[in-house]
């Protein structure tokens, strides 16, 4: 999975999405399933981070996603995203673990 954090403004993909793994491009980091990837990007002047989240096949699970900067997001195994509780990694805001 490919995420793209950034501080402002937003990031936008359009049409089909043909990525390769042996790089990243245009901002985007790659995160490994189970794994997390802390994100320092400046927020100056805001509060918020927009988020675009792509597959390895190239689904879009996310285009410029809203959120506070000191947020953290889980991708579940069902595609779906899920804030997370203030301080955690795998713990969702209705206390289930996804790890």
């Amino acid at each position: 999975m490919f995420i793209s954090p950034a501080g402002k403004g937003s990031a936008k993909i359009e049409g089909e999405v043909h990525l390769d793994w042996n790089k990243i491009k245009a901002g985007f980091s790659r995160i490994n399933s189970k794994r997390y990837l802390r994100f320092d990007v400046d927020v100056s002047g805001t509060s918020t981070v927009y988020i675009s989240i792509v597959t390895e096949d190239g689904k879009l699970i996310a285009d410029g996603l809203a959120r506070r900067s000191d947020l953290s997001i889980i991708v579940g195994t069902d595609g779906q995203i899920y804030d997370t509780k203030y301080g955690t990694v795998w713990v969702d805001t209705h206390e289930r673990k996804h790890n």
